[in-house]
This record gives structure tokens, sequence and C-alpha cells, in this order.
């Protein structure tokens, strides 16, 4: 049977699904924002991964690649996005998608927290735990 989540406000404004654990997104030189893994395997979903990131103003998400690909939807924001060796500006409503072993990372370029949908293959979130350092420029 499929599952509903429902969405929160917190008092700090920040958004939230009922029965989804809040976890601190972390690089290796400490958090960078929030991080919340909304469908998985773990409610049943065998082929996806639906995942919700928060940055704060001035943060930005891991500079890495993968195995898998990524489907992005920023929400809310604006931010910088590194694929390859190109960079783009983009805003709530746009869609970004990276390839698999694609070199990417979302920069929050704006005042608001940037806060962007992020689905993967089921077995691309444990492929999203691998800390790789950034290749050298």
């Amino acid at each position: 049977m499929g599952v509903i989540k429902r969405r929160m406000v917190e008092e700090n404004g920040l958004e939230r699904w009922s029965d989804v654990e809040v976890k601190t997104y972390r690089a290796l030189g400490g958090p960078l924002g929030r991080k919340q893994i909304v469908f998985g395997p773990d409610d049943g979903a065998e082929n996806f991964a639906m995942r919700i990131f928060q940055i704060p103003p001035g943060k930005h998400s891991r500079e890495e690649e993968h195995l898998h690909d990524h489907g992005v939807y920023i929400i809310q924001g604006r931010c910088r996005v590194l694929l390859g060796d190109k960079t783009y500006e983009v805003g709530a409503g746009d869609m970004v998608w990276v390839q698999p072993n694609e070199h990417h990372r979302f920069d929050n370029v704006g005042s608001d927290t940037l806060q962007f949908l992020c689905c993967i293959p089921a077995w691309g979130e444990q492929d999203s735990q691998r800390q790789i350092p950034p290749p050298e420029k």
C-alpha cells in the first residue's frame, strides 16, 4: 500500500514532512544543511528515493559525483549549479538533470534557504554516502 507524508512548517519557517527524520546534511568539512528522505526503500519504494535538501544562504551541497543520475526540482531559492565544468543559475520552478558520474554541486546564491527535491534510484542513497574529495583544479 502507498504512503502519504504530510507537509508541516516548523517555527523557524522550514518545511518538514510527517514521519520523516530530519538529518543534518554533512560534508567532510562539517554541516551544510538539512536532508529528509521522504520516500525510499525503507518505505517500500523499490525503484527510487525522493529526498528534500535545505541549504542555508551562503552554503552549498557537497561537490561530488556518483554512479547514479539525479532528477532535481528547485522548490525555493536560487542557486548556481555546477555540472561538469560549467555553471548555471537556476531558481524556483527550474529542473536539473545530473548525469551518472557527472561532477556537480548546488551553491545557494540567494538570501533564502535553498530547498530542492532530488530523486535518485533506490540504490543511489548508499552511493551518495561515499565521501570523496572533489577533484583538484
